[in-house]
């Protein structure tokens, strides 16, 4: 799970931007769990996330679209999640944490935040899902690390051309893969011989 592209995300602010769920309609956080079938903690940072861009408002029975006049970013942390997420974001801005560090364990993030466990999780998962964290990826190991920003932008646009690349070459979705993989495999090639001068487009694999 990326900032991002959580489907409970999307689907929600989808549905906030275009009207589908109208400003000042009530929804539950636990009719929000069972429509999306996600747990409590994953609901809880969706709507976060949603608060912290300023188009939610939680109260005691649920939370409420914001009137488009009136969305603004909280100013102070009104959750116990929150207070862990803004504890992360200043530990960040100081340096504490850099880009591609690993994160200390959710127990010690909560001490340090003042925070539980859960509500400690629950501000993790809202900073993956805005893209300031991100989880251990293979032979990592648990955990979560700050995300590196340039790089994730990087392989953003390199998906968003490759995703073009599939478009507009006229692949199948399952010849994709091999055409890009022999494709790459030439680039590296090129690289290595010193003579690669420019980009080389994918050749269909024959």
């Amino acid at each position: 799970m990326t900032d991002r592209t959580d489907p409970m995300l999307a689907v929600l602010r989808t549905e906030i931007e275009t009207g589908v769920w109208t400003v000042g309609e009530l929804r539950s956080l636990q009719s929000l769990r069972r429509r999306f079938k996600r747990s409590g903690v994953v609901t809880a940072a969706v709507v976060a996330v949603l608060r912290h861009e300023g188009l939610l408002a939680e109260e005691a029975k649920g939370v409420r679209v914001v009137p488009r006049v009136l969305r603004v970013p909280p100013a102070r942390p009104s959750t116990p999640g929150d207070l862990a997420a803004h504890y992360l974001r200043g530990q960040i801005a100081k340096g504490v944490y850099t880009a591609g560090q690993r994160l200390p364990k959710l127990e010690s993030i909560a001490r340090a935040a003042g925070a539980s466990a859960m509500a400690a999780n629950v501000g993790v998962l809202q900073l993956v899902m805005e893209g300031v964290l991100r989880k251990a990826r293979g032979g990592e190991g648990p955990g979560y690390f700050v995300a590196d920003r340039v790089k994730t932008r990087r392989e953003r646009e390199l998906a968003a051309a490759l995703a073009k690349s599939l478009k507009s070459g006229g692949w199948s979705p399952a010849e994709f893969p091999e055409a890009v993989l022999e494709a790459l495999k030439h680039v590296l090639d090129q690289r290595t011989r010193g003579a690669l001068t420019g980009p080389v487009a994918p050749a269909k694999a024959g």
